[in-house]
Parts: C-alpha cells; sequence; structure tokens
C-alpha cells in the first residue's frame, strides 16, 4: 500500500496504526503518527502449525479506539467510534500497513484508548461466519468494546487460536510506542495425554504381563457454546484492564465434543522392567479448545475418558483386551493461556484414575470472574457502506434480513461562466432480505464547459445532459450532472437507449427503490437549478430546482420531464445581452431537469435540476426514518446503505 508510512517491528510481531479525532494533514509540521507494536505475551495454548509470530501477509489485527479528549477512559461514557475493528494487515518483513492511515490528536494532553484482537474478520463476513468470531460490539455503544465467539463444530484442536491484545490505556502523545502484548483467550485441554501405572499394578505384572495402550478416546461435555469476550474488563481505575469472557444467551449454551484416537501404537509397558517405569505419553498435540467460561447454574465442564488396552501374558496365546473409563469434571484455568494436560493412571484392577496438570505460561492473568451471569445480551448488527462514483454499476448483497436505511444523492451540475447547482438528495427504509441484490448508479458531475471550445461541458454519468456550445470565444453551458439511482434490477444507465424513463421501471416489479436528481450545469450570470430532495419530513420537494436566466427568469424545469437524462443545453447565440454564452445542461433524475429550448431570444439560461424519487409502495418500503436536516452535495454523487434494525443472534 503507499500513501502512508511503514513501520518497523520488534521481535515477533509490529504493527503500525494512526490515530487522530481531528486529523492533521500530512504537510503540516505537527504531524506525528502513532506507533504500535505487537508481541506475543505467550504461547503455550498455541495450537500446533498456528501462529507463533506473524509471518504470513494473510496475518491481520483488529484494532478498536475510543478517544476520552483531556479526562481519563469511562466506560459509561466513551464508544469505540474512533477506530473501530480497523484492519491491519502484515506484509512481510517488518512491516504493517492499513487504511485510513490517523494521527494523533493535536492536543498532547487529549487520550486514547486502545484494544486489539487477533485474528482479524470484518463485520460482514463474522455475520455470515458459523463459528469463531461472529459479531460485534456496535461502533457507537456506550462501553467497552467486545466480540462473540462461537466454538466451532470441527474436531478438536483445529480451530483458529483467539487473541486479545493487553489494553493500552489512556495513552498520550507524549507516551510514545503503544503496546500490545498479544495473549491466548481461549483455554485447551489433553494437548498432552500421558499414561502410567501405579505401584500396585506393576507388582502384579512387571514379570508376567505386557501392557499395550491401544487406543484413547475423549467426550467433552458442558462446553459452552458461545460467548462475548469483554477487550477491556475495567470499570474505573481500581478495577482490572485485562479481558473477560461474559456470558451470551441465544439457544442452546451447552455442547460436547469427541476426540478419538482409535490405533496408538507402540505404546507399551514392557514386562521385566527393574522399576515402575514412567509416564509415557500416548497422544499429544489433539487438545481441544474451549472457552473458559463457567456459567452459575450451568452443568461443570466434564471429561469421559476411554483407554484401550491390551493384556499379553508369557504365554503368547494368553491375553485379552479390554477398556477403561474415567469420567472427571474440570474447572477453566484463571490464566486462559495455560495448558491443561491430562494425567492417567491404571490401578491394579485395571480401573483408570485421571487428574488434570496445568502447564504454566508468562501471561497476564484473566480477572477471577469465572462464573459471570450477565443475560439477554443482544448484538446488535452494525453496517454501513459508502459507494462513491466510479462510472459504472455497483452490486450489494444483502448478509441480514433486516430494515435499511438507503440515501442517495446526485452530483452537482458542471460550470459555465458560473458554477454549477448541486444535486439532490434521497432516503427512505427498506425491508431487505439476505440474498438480496441492490444495485447502484452513483452519478458523476458535470463537466464545466471551456471558453471558446467548439462544446459545452459533457453531462455527467447516468443522465446529465449537455451544455449549450457558445458562439464564438465564450464559455459553453457547463454539463447537468448525473442522478444517483438504486434498484433491485441492473436496469441500466440513464440516457441510454435501455432506460429513457425511469417512471417505467416502478409499478407492479418495483425495480426502482430510489432516485436522486442530478444539478444543472450553469451558465452566463445565472443560477442553475440544484437537484431535488425526497425527505419528507423536512418538507422539501422532490422536484428538482429550475435554472434561471441573467435577468432572473426561471425555466420551465419540466419542459422534458417524462424522461430521466437531463434536457442539453442550447448553443449560443450571437448578440444575445452581449453574450453568446450556451446555456447548462439538465440534470439527471426520476424526471431529468429541463434546458432552454429553441431560439435564445435572451441570454442563455442555467440548467435545471433533476427530480428525485422514492418508491413508497413497493419492496417492503419501511417509512421514512428520522427526520434529518438534507444536505445536496457537490462534487460526483453519493449512495450509502445503512443497518437499521436490531437483530439478536
Amino acid at each position: 500500500m503507499t500513501g502512508h508510512r511503514l513501520f518497523t517491528l520488534a521481535a515477533l510481531a509490529l504493527l503500525a496504526v494512526a490515530c487522530n479525532r481531528e486529523a492533521i494533514s500530512p504537510d503540516e509540521a505537527r504531524e506525528e503518527v502513532i506507533d504500535f507494536s505487537a508481541i506475543f505475551a505467550q504461547d503455550a495454548t498455541k495450537a500446533a502449525g498456528e501462529i507463533s509470530g506473524f509471518t504470513s501477509n494473510k496475518d491481520s489485527i483488529g484494532v478498536f479506539a475510543c478517544y476520552t479528549g483531556d479526562i481519563e477512559y469511562d466506560l459509561t461514557s466513551v464508544s469505540p467510534d474512533f477506530m473501530y475493528n480497523q484492519k491491519v494487515t502484515f506484509i512481510g518483513g517488518n512491516d504493517w500497513t492499513y487504511s485510513p492511515v490517523k494521527y494523533w490528536p493535536n492536543n498532547d494532553s487529549e487520550k486514547i484508548s486502545f484494544f486489539s484482537y487477533y485474528p482479524y474478520i470484518s463485520s460482514e463476513k463474522a455475520l455470515k461466519a458459523t463459528d469463531g468470531i461472529i459479531g460485534f460490539s456496535n461502533s457507537n455503544a456506550k462501553g467497552d468494546p467486545w466480540l462473540v465467539y462461537k466454538l466451532p463444530e470441527n474436531a478438536p484442536y483445529t480451530q483458529t487460536d483467539l487473541l486479545y491484545g493487553t489494553p493500552c490505556m489512556n495513552v498520550r502523545k507524549q507516551d510514545g510506542e503503544v503496546d500490545f502484548a498479544m495473549n491466548h483467550a481461549l483455554a485447551c485441554i489433553a494437548d498432552e495425554v500421558t499414561v502410567q501405572m501405579n505401584d500396585a499394578l506393576y507388582q502384579k505384572m512387571h514379570d508376567t504381563l505386557d501392557i499395550t495402550i491401544k487406543g484413547l478416546e475423549i467426550v467433552y461435555s458442558n462446553l459452552t457454546t458461545k460467548a462475548r469476550l469483554v477487550l477491556n474488563s475495567s470499570g474505573g481505575p481500581t478495577k482490572p484492564v485485562q479481558p473477560i469472557w461474559k456470558e451470551v444467551i441465544s439457544g442452546e449454551l451447552l455442547t460436547s465434543r469427541t476426540y478419538t484416537s482409535a490405533f496408538i501404537e507402540d505404546r507399551m509397558f514392557p514386562m521385566g522392567a527393574t522399576s515402575n517405569p514412567a509416564p509415557m505419553t500416548i497422544d499429544s498435540g489433539h487438545g481441544l479448545f474451549y472457552i473458559p467460561l463457567q456459567i452459575a447454574g450451568q452443568p461443570k465442564l466434564q471429561a469421559e475418558i476411554t483407554i484401550t488396552y491390551a493384556v499379553k501374558g508369557v504365554d503368547d496365546n494368553v491375553g485379552f483386551t479390554d477398556t477403561a473409563v474415567k469420567v472427571i469434571e474440570f474447572v477453566a484455568p484463571g490464566d486462559a493461556s495455560k495448558k491443561q494436560n491430562l494425567a492417567l493412571t491404571l490401578t491394579e484392577n485395571f480401573n483408570l484414575e485421571a487428574d488434570i496438570v496445568t502447564e504454566e505460561a508468562n501471561g497476564i492473568s484473566m480477572p477471577e470472574d469465572s462464573e459471570a451471569t450477565e443475560k439477554d445480551v443482544a448484538i446488535d448488527y452494525e453496517f454501513e457502506r459508502t459507494f462513491n462514483y466510479n462510472g459504472e454499476v455497483q452490486t450489494f448483497t444483502v448478509i441480514r434480513t433486516g430494515t435499511y436505511m438507503l440515501e442517495a444523492w446526485g452530483a452537482e451540475g458542471g460550470s459555465g461562466t458560473t458554477g454549477g447547482a448541486k444535486g439532490g438528495y434521497a432516503k427512505a427504509q427498506f425491508n431487505l432480505s439476505s440474498g438480496d441484490v441492490l444495485y447502484f448508479y452513483v452519478g458523476g458531475k458535470g463537466d464545466n464547459a471551456v471558453k471558446g471550445a467548439s462544446s459545452g461541458g459533457s453531462g455527467g454519468w447516468n443522465g446529465g445532459g449537455n451544455g449549450g456550445a457558445p458562439d464564438g470565444d465564450f464559455f459553453g453551458g457547463g454539463g447537468g450532472g448525473g442522478a444517483t439511482h438504486i434498484a433491485v434490477s441492473p436496469i441500466g444507465v440513464i440516457g441510454n437507449s435501455s432506460l429513457t424513463q425511469l417512471n417505467s421501471y416502478v409499478g407492479s416489479e418495483g425495480h426502482l427503490l430510489l432516485v436522486a436528481g442530478g444539478g444543472g450545469g450553469g451558465s452566463w450570470k445565472v443560477s442553475a437549478g440544484a437537484g431535488g430532495i425526497w425527505a419528507t419530513e423536512a418538507g422539501t420537494d422532490a422536484n428538482g430546482e429550475a435554472g434561471r436566466n441573467g435577468e432572473g427568469y426561471p425555466l420551465d424545469p419540466w419542459n422534458n420531464g417524462d424522461y430521466s437524462f437531463g434536457g442539453t443545453g442550447h448553443d449560443g447565440q450571437a448578440g444575445v445581452s452581449g453574450r453568446a454564452e450556451g446555456s447548462g445542461g439538465g440534470g439527471g433524475g426520476y424526471k431529468g431537469g429541463s434546458s432552454i429550448t429553441g431560439t435564445i431570444t435572451t441570454s442563455s439560461y442555467g440548467g435545471s435540476g433533476g427530480s428525485s424519487f422514492v418508491n413508497e409502495d413497493r419492496y417492503n418500503y419501511a417509512g421514512s426514518g428520522p427526520s434529518i436536516t438534507p444536505v445536496r452535495r457537490a462534487g460526483n454523487g453519493q449512495a450509502k446503505i445503512t443497518f437499521v434494525a436490531k437483530t439478536s443472534l
């Protein structure tokens, strides 16, 4: 990636992120990027083949940040809207990259608190996921940021590690680099399984019997299926600042997992040993990651361990194969980074005993809150996507069924001797279903006229009318701005032969959802008309404004109002009001804005704005939504989709 700095990392990992409530221009002397680093605080629960440091350009960390100004972090009044689930990607060597880059606040006393996790997943993809990270807290929600994790359904020990960064609280510019220590959030049991004989069994068999371990099965029960990891458990200056697991209620909480090794080779206690042999490892690297949360009232975590063993006597023809079973309860360790290994013992009667041996790791302990009782956590799908002009249709597939706010801004008209008018605005809420595809046609700004050119400015993409040509060494009219429209089928670009009347796509099929009209192109000493606004609570008119001439006389804004593309400005006429400018082109829209037609007998006119539209009757229209103050747009058009309805997982 270009356009911002790359930073070097130390040791295993390092990431560069930058933040600022008020971004400082890159050319200002005060510019200072916040440097971050991330290292692994411990690797005791690291899965076989999983990360021991950031080594791949696919490795990315998610970062949240809360800006608090001159005050200390207080979860009752802050939200992670300063930096929300920012993707920071390792690109090789010691370099990381992300976009958009941000900067420190201008005031040295201003504070920012930072939180992180691994592996990064976008909010979009999390909602599609069936396990792993499946959701996040909202960017505008007050309090500590959190993620929701669902235990995978696949075989034990194959899920990716889940890591959290030690929170970096109330950091200021003069504090220097912000360092994340990445810790494991999942506990691991039975990474290693050992078995030995007790002394009584040894005395019974050492001269007469061989004992061979042939198989192992572990059934884990009462595992918490889904929980949320709060990335900072701070409630104030006296509270701890480590992340903590909390309960999420949604359907069945408990689940079980089974691990089986049907054949274990060469695991024998041979006869003739002079002393009881040391424990032998019968399995390793196949442990189970689990959420280290014991919910009040929920049955204790449990493992049913079965080993298959074969006993062979001095006479090769004498022997038998049998199983030994042990059921144990266990608790999650206070430090989620520790491994819980199983130490099995065969007794003299071939019964099985089991102990859990905890492997230490140098990490930060989780807070002692092992019986969290928080209920009914609603996970809001926060989603917003903006579509900017690119001269072609853009698509979006709905991920989650719900109510969405659609907004559109038409493009600005181009300049003649005077500037063009701004594009219009439309908004409404619609009920959309998962899998629906929306088509976004974002209008382009009309071209400015060039003095002495043989033609006026070209109309903007998606329906803007062309500006009129000048007569002589004057300016032509500016091109009209293109409309922005959103539809549920690829109905085409306004002004093309395939689409001359947008209203033909309303009615029974309801392909068209909304349109924001483009602004009219400018001309000589005149006012072009802005695109219409569709926002009923604001008391505004969907019709575009009329263009005017130098004396202030308006055009009929609907001179060619049956059509969606703007009218083409008329050529300039010599000697009219001492000038010879062309008229501005009309803006594209549900109905295109008009321009002057016929012979100009006075001065040239600015183009009229295109009209805006919302389909109130079709496609599960769901109301206009919260009251807003509509704002017309300069430059190219724009469109936005925002999830509105709250949905619980």
